[in-house]
Parts: structure tokens; C-alpha cells; sequence
């Protein structure tokens, strides 16, 4: 077996470029990768790197406040979301609105979104790798532990390469730890490939080692229900654009069901509820989780039954800055005696466009402090009202206690929960079986817990959708997602995938507000140029730098 180091400094040199005589040095903090995982403890640290690495590093969660996460990329070039107060100074922001963006102009940014996820590769690789080749019993390494670590290393390997093939498409595929010595100027690999060689059999692989508990309840490891959420996603993109590979549904149905009513995991996870419908709704329970102090009348807690996969913080350590983006620039100006967050920014203000999908009459989404909010409180009672063009705000980010108390905030993330499980399920199984009954209900019992504040009840619901064609329901679903994960930078990945384009009352006023008409993505455009989309914009440039070091790595189309 060759060789494999591991340098904390120079793992990015193996991003598919050739070494220059510096890099070919034995830095000192370069080890033999055996003896990195030499033992259980350092083993484990290994692993547990690659729990804040890659398209797990906190900036794809946890934002600067100028130009928010780099998760919010697709939000920004989908039209849906605005950064309103500083895209002229993150200047990136408006050559992805404008559909302007060039492998020069945005190199820095696409760097920031591609190198971190292929140095989580490398890493995932190097455990995968070496670890089947140390001695157990002498690294003090347990069979159940080699196992669980092995299948950590492949749930992240599976899911920054899941990231890299829906936004930049046929991207390298490498497997194994690259040295100095290999041919580092790796070809592309057909995004198909990607998925069947790597990225399904990695999951499989970890739903089928991994426990089947909540990740709260296995000391925030991940699990057998996380690996699977991420597998229903996958089969779910696979069944979209561009590999239309139509039998994917039933993979997604068959894997979902699981999270169903009488599935393997349904004892595991529940639906947050509405209760009063003010404070304590789903919505802001949802987001209250692990917050620094509940708000008058609010809830804290430390974990959701709804969470499935989450990314854990810790005030004053780990600290999650997406609380900084709740609000806009005005309220940090009232200064700390009103808010001890020095600068905020409404860095995903949700477009008209966007807002127009919500039926405000019946969808508590809407009411005022669930998902939006158009005021900020002062202490002294009043409201600070948002500006015009500020309106509304991300409520769904706001941590009361971090900005009223201390700038800092141990708020969880939900990268994946059970509602959205739900929707995926009314989709797939539409798809694969037909607008049944579990469809209807799963689809049912997301919209109800919004529309029962306007007193719409489930079986109201249910009634409505079981008419509707397969076609009309499946676009029923997707305007669910866009209602219900409207902070959660899904969006983008939706229009990737389907092809169509949300569009609402706020874009052609025939079209009744509540509602969506899907329409063929060119046909429209992001509204921040007389611009219409192409499908060349559904995938991103590579970074110039890396295009330049390897040849190989032929530029996206329209690029």
C-alpha cells in the first residue's frame, strides 16, 4: 500500500494540481496516515473532523452578516431571495441576480463552495481507506467501532459529493487518498456515475451499520434516520434533472415510508404542534430549539422531536450567527441597549414574488412572528417597523435571547426534519403509486398544521387533493415545499431539479395570490435583469483557479 500523509496545511494541495517543488517538502506537521488512526481516540478525532467540514463547515450554516451563508447562494440566484443592504459590497450576490456570473468574477465564491468539500472528501477517503488496514486489537479499536466510524466516513463522503453533483454537475470522482505522486489532473465523471458508484452506496452503507435512534439520542452522532433522509433527497434529485431516472421514485417512496405512520422510524420523530397558535406555535418551537433565552411567554428547549438531522452550536463556543439576519441593518443602529448583536442584516429577505405563495387569510405561516416578522420590539413596548423594502424579516432566525441578551447564539440547525420527509413522501409516492390515500395525508398533514389557524381542517384538505390528477397534486407538493422551507435553502435545488419556476400573483397578476402557476424555467427570469434563465444557470461555474491547475476539468456550459 503507497504511502498516505495527512497535513493539516497542505490537504488542499490535492485539489487535481500539479506540485510545485515547496509542496513536495515534508512539512512537519505532515503524519503517515496510519498512524493517525492508530488508535480509537485518534481515530475518532479523525472522523469527527469531518462532522464541521466540508459542506458541513459552519459557514455553509452559521453566516457572516454581509453576505449571509454560503447556503443562501441558490436562494440569491433563484430571484426568490434579495440581500438588500450589502450585495454592493458582496458584489457576488449581484452577478448571480443579474445571471452575469463568469469563472473570474465569482472565483472566489465558487472557492468557497467547491474547495472545502473535495478537502471532506480527501479526509473521508484517508478513513475509509487506511482504517481497514490497522490492527484492532492493538489500536484498542473495537469491531463495532471500526464499523461505525467506517460508516461515518462514508455518510460524508456521500453527502459533499451530493452537493458538488447538483451544483456543478459531472465533477472528479476520486475514491481513494491522492499523494503527491499520483496524476492529480483528474477528469470529470459523469454525475450518474457519481450516484451509483459512490454516493448511494455510501448511505446504503451507513443506514444499514449506523442506529436507528434520534441524532439527540446518540450524542449527536449521526444515524441510521439521518443517513436516510439524505437518500430519500438523493433518489428524489436523481428522479428530476439531469438524470430523469423515473424509477428513483419508488426508491424515494419504499426509503420515506419509513418516517410515515407506522414506519421503522415513526416512533422515533413527531410533528411539532400548533397548541395556541401564538408563541408557543410549531413554527416558533421550531425555532426556539437550544436558543439562548425564550422570549416572554415562548418556549426553550434543547432538542425537537420534529429534527432529523441537525447541526449543533453552543453559545459563546460554537456560536450560530444566522440570528444576525433576522433583522435589517436599522435595528442594529438602535444600539446595544436595545440590541447586543453589533450588526445585523436582512441578508435573505424574501421576495414579493416568494411571499405571494401564501394564502395570508388562513396560513399562520404568514401571521406576524412565525415565519416573518415587519417589526422589531424595543423594551420600552414600541416597535421599531421595518422599512418598506426591508419587509418582512426572517423571524424563523431570530434568537431572542442572543440578540436582546448577548451576541451569541447556541441555536440548533435542522438540516433535515420530519415535515419535510412528509412532503418528499406525497411526492414520491404520487409519483410511483399514484395520488393515494398516504400520499394525501402526508401532504394533508403538513398543510393542516398552517391552515387549521384559519380553520381549514385536515379532512377539509384531504378532500381538496384527493381529486386532483397526479400532475396537480405533485405541483400541489412543491408548493408546500416552497411555503413550508422557505428559510432553509431548498429552493434552489427545486428549480435544479424540476425544471419549473415558481410563479405567482407578485409576477402576473391573473395569477390568484396562495398560489403558483409552474412554469418552464426559461420562460422566466430572476427579476433583477430583463434576463430569462437558461439552463446554464442551473449549474455553477468551477473556480477559475481549478480550471486553470487541471485541464481536465473542463468548464460548465454557458461559462
Amino acid at each position: 500500500m503507497k504511502k498516505i500523509y495527512l497535513s493539516i496545511v497542505c490537504v488542499s494541495l490535492l485539489l487535481f494540481s500539479a506540485c510545485n517543488n515547496f509542496l513536495e517538502e515534508d512539512p512537519k506537521n505532515t503524519l503517515p496516515a496510519e498512524s493517525i488512526f492508530s488508535t480509537l481516540k485518534t481515530a475518532e478525532a479523525a472522523v469527527n473532523n469531518l462532522y464541521r467540514a466540508g459542506v458541513n463547515d459552519g459557514a455553509f450554516i452559521s453566516p457572516g452578516v454581509y453576505n449571509g451563508t454560503r447556503s443562501m447562494m441558490g436562494g440569491w440566484s433563484s430571484g426568490l431571495f434579495d440581500n438588500l443592504n450589502y450585495k454592493g459590497q458582496e458584489i457576488f450576490i449581484q452577478y448571480a441576480q443579474e445571471l452575469e456570473m463568469t469563472p473570474n468574477n465569482v472565483n472566489s465564491k465558487m472557492g468557497e463552495l467547491f474547495n472545502p468539500l473535495y478537502q471532506a472528501i480527501y479526509r473521508a477517503n484517508a478513513a475509509i481507506a487506511v482504517l481497514p488496514t490497522v490492527d484492532l486489537a492493538t489500536a484498542g479499536i473495537s469491531q463495532a467501532d471500526f464499523d461505525r466510524l467506517v460508516a461515518e466516513a462514508r455518510f460524508f463522503r456521500a453527502i459533499n459529493y451530493f452537493y458538488l453533483v447538483k451544483h456543478f454537475g459531472d465533477v472528479p470522482m476520486i475514491v481513494t487518498p491522492q499523494s503527491a505522486a499520483d496524476d492529480l489532473l483528474t477528469p470529470k465523471t459523469d454525475t450518474k456515475t457519481i450516484y451509483e458508484q459512490v454516493i448511494i452506496p455510501d448511505l446504503q452503507a451507513a443506514i444499514s451499520t449506523l442506529p436507528v435512534r434520534a441524532q439527540y439520542e446518540n450524542s449527536m452522532r449521526i444515524t441510521a434516520p439521518v443517513a436516510s433522509a439524505y437518500l430519500v433527497d438523493v433518489y428524489v434529485q436523481m428522479s428530476g434533472f439531469p438524470i430523469n431516472d423515473a424509477s428513483k421514485y419508488a426508491s424515494a417512496a419504499a426509503e420515506v415510508k419509513k418516517f410515515l405512520p407506522g414506519g421503522t422510524y415513526s416512533s422515533i420523530y413527531s410533528l411539532e404542534d400548533n397548541e395556541d397558535f401564538e408563541e408557543l406555535s410549531a413554527y416558533n418551537k421550531l425555532r426556539s430549539v437550544n436558543v439562548v433565552e425564550a422570549s416572554p411567554g415562548g418556549r426553550k428547549s434543547t432538542s425537537s422531536s420534529e429534527s432529523i438531522y441537525t447541526y449543533e452550536f453552543e453559545s459563546g463556543m460554537a456560536n450560530n450567527g444566522i440570528n444576525q439576519n433576522a433583522w435589517p441593518m436599522e435595528v442594529a443602529a438602535l444600539g446595544t441597549a436595545e440590541c447586543a448583536v453589533t450588526l445585523t442584516n436582512n441578508a435573505y429577505k424574501p421576495m414579493p414574488r416568494y411571499l405571494a405563495m401564501y394564502d395570508p387569510a388562513v396560513d399562520l405561516r404568514m401571521k406576524e412572528r412565525q415565519f416573518f416578522a415587519n417589526s422589531f420590539d424595543k423594551k420600552d413596548g414600541s416597535l421599531l417597523i421595518n422599512s418598506e423594502l426591508n419587509t418582512p424579516s426572517p423571524y424563523f432566525y431570530y434568537d431572542w435571547g442572543g440578540v436582546k441578551i448577548v451576541n451569541s447564539s447556541g441555536r440548533h440547525w435542522a438540516i433535515y426534519r420530519l415535515a419535510e420527509m412528509y412532503l418528499f413522501a406525497a411526492e414520491a409516492i404520487a409519483q410511483a403509486e399514484g395520488v393515494t390515500a398516504q400520499a394525501v395525508d402526508a401532504l394533508a398533514t403538513i398543510r393542516a398544521r398552517a391552515y387549521e389557524f384559519g380553520g381549514v381542517s385536515k379532512e377539509t384538505i384531504a378532500s381538496q387533493l384527493s381529486g386532483l390528477s397526479k400532475d396537480q397534486f405533485v405541483e400541489q407538493v412543491w408548493l408546500e415545499r416552497y411555503r413550508e422551507l422557505v428559510f432553509e435553502w431548498k429552493d434552489w435545488n427545486m428549480i435544479q431539479r424540476t425544471r419549473k419556476y415558481p410563479k405567482t400573483n407578485a409576477m402576473d397578476g391573473s395569477i390568484p395570490v396562495g398560489t403558483a402557476q409552474f412554469v418552464d424555467v426559461t420562460s422566466v427570469g430572476p427579476g433583477f435583469t430583463t434576463k430569462n434563465f437558461s439552463v446554464d444557470n442551473l449549474l455553477w461555474p468551477f473556480p477559475l483557479e481549478q480550471t486553470q491547475r487541471n485541464p481536465n476539468l473542463t468548464q460548465n456550459p454557458g461559462y
